[in-house]
C-alpha cells in the first residue's frame, strides 16, 4: 500500500495553499487532540469512498456569546446539520425534572467527549466500585447510570443503601436537531463528525458482516467486513467528490460564520520500476480531515497493488504529484510503460 498525505492552509476568503512547511506527517496511530482523534492513515481500505471527518469547533458569530448554535458541514451536494449547546444539565429527578437554561459560549469542541453517552462509577457495597456506561459512547455526556446500577444491585444482591451514584447528570452539547433531548429516559445515539474511536460501539458494529441473527461464524476473518477500515461518520462516507467541489462551514470557524473552500485539484501518482517492468499508478483521494482551528485540512490518497517480492528483483518507487482530479473514466488504472 502507498499513502500520501497533503496538507493545506485556508483563509476567510476560501484561499488555499499547500503547507509544505509544517505537514502534518503520516500517522500509524491514532494522535488524541482536544476536538477528537487525528486518524492514523495506515489503514488498507480499498472501497472506493471519501470519508469527511471534522475535528473542530463551533464559533458563536462576531464571537458574542450565544446559548445555542445551528452548525452545518457540507461537501458538495452532501451537508449535514447538527445543534450545540452552552453546558446543561437536569434539575431534579424522576418526572418533575426539567433541562437547566444553557450556560451562553463562545466556542465548544465538538469531539465525542460532548455527545450523548458517558459512563458513571456506582458503589455497589462498601469499597466496591463498579463502572457503567453508555454502549454507544462511553466519553459523552448525559448517560443516566441508574438503570445498569439497579440492575447491577440487584444480581449481586447488595445490600441497603446500595447502589449509591452522584445524582448530577449533565446533557449533551451536541445533538441532532431532530433528536433533542427532552425527556429525562430521552437516549439519542451520539452526534458528532469526529473520527469514530476503534473501541467504539459504531465501529465494533461496520467490523464483521453478521448474519440476521447476529451470531458470530466460526470463521471469524469470513465474517469481517470492508466497512472496518473506515473511521469517519456512516453520514459523511460519500462517493469521490468532483473537481473542484465546495468545502461549506457555518459557524464553525472562528474568523467566518460561513466560510467556502474548494476542494484542491490535486493528483498524486506513484511511478515505479519492478525488474523490468515500469508504470505508474494513480492514488485514489479517500479522506479529508478537516481541523479550522488551525485553518487547514488534509487530503489521504491511498492505493494497494501487488508486486513480486523475489529478493533478486530490484524495486523502486516515486510519489509525483500532478495538477487536476481523479479521474472517473480511468480511476484507479495502472499505465504501464
Amino acid at each position: 500500500m502507498v499513502v500520501a498525505k497533503a496538507t493545506y492552509l485556508f483563509d476567510p476568503q476560501g484561499r488555499t495553499k499547500l503547507d509544505d512547511q509544517d505537514p502534518i506527517p503520516l500517522l500509524h496511530n491514532d494522535e488524541p487532540t482536544e476536538v477528537g482523534l487525528l486518524p492514523r492513515d495506515d489503514f488498507p481500505r480499498q472501497e472506493r469512498a471519501f470519508e469527511v471527518i471534522f475535528l473542530g469547533c463551533a464559533h458563536a458569530p462576531n464571537q458574542i456569546p450565544v446559548q445555542s448554535l445551528r452548525v452545518v458541514l457540507g461537501l458538495g451536494d452532501a451537508w449535514s446539520e447538527l445543534l450545540v449547546h452552552g453546558d446543561r444539565s437536569w434539575l431534579r429527578r424522576g418526572p418533575a425534572t426539567s433541562i437547566s437554561p444553557a450556560q451562553p459560549f463562545v466556542r465548544m469542541p465538538m469531539g465525542w467527549d460532548h455527545a450523548f453517552g458517558g459512563s458513571a462509577e456506582i458503589l455497589i457495597d462498601e469499597g466496591a466500585v463498579l463502572e457503567v456506561g453508555d454502549p454507544h459512547n462511553r466519553i459523552g455526556k448525559g448517560f443516566d447510570p441508574e438503570p445498569s446500577a439497579r440492575a447491577a444491585a440487584a444480581e449481586l444482591r447488595a445490600p441497603a443503601p446500595f447502589p449509591l451514584f452522584s445524582p448530577e447528570r449533565a446533557l449533551p452539547n451536541i445533538e441532532r436537531p431532530n433528536l433533542q433531548i427532552s425527556r429525562w429516559s430521552d437516549a439519542p445515539p451520539p452526534a458528532s463528525w469526529a473520527t469514530v474511536p476503534l473501541d467504539s460501539a459504531l465501529q465494533a458494529l461496520r467490523t464483521f458482516d453478521l448474519p440476521a441473527d447476529h451470531t458470530m461464524p466460526e470463521d471469524i476473518q469470513a465474517a469481517l467486513s470492508p466497512s472496518r477500515w473506515f473511521r469517519a461518520v456512516p453520514e459523511w462516507i460519500l462517493p469521490i467528490p468532483p473537481a473542484g467541489a465546495m468545502i461549506y462551514m457555518e459557524n464553525l470557524y472562528r474568523w467566518g460564520a460561513q466560510v467556502r473552500v474548494p476542494l484542491p485539484q490535486l493528483r498524486v501518482f506513484a511511478d515505479y520500476q519492478v525488474g523490468e517492468r515500469a508504470g505508474e499508478l494513480e492514488l485514489e483521494p479517500q479522506m479529508l480531515v478537516l481541523m479550522p482551528e488551525q485553518s487547514r485540512f488534509c487530503l489521504v490518497y491511498r492505493k494497494i497493488f501487488n508486486f513480486s517480492d523475489a529478493d533478486d528483483i530490484e524495486r523502486s518507487m516515486r510519489l509525483r504529484k500532478a495538477d487536476g482530479w481523479f479521474s472517473a473514466n480511468d480511476q484507479g488504472q495502472e499505465s504501464k510503460r
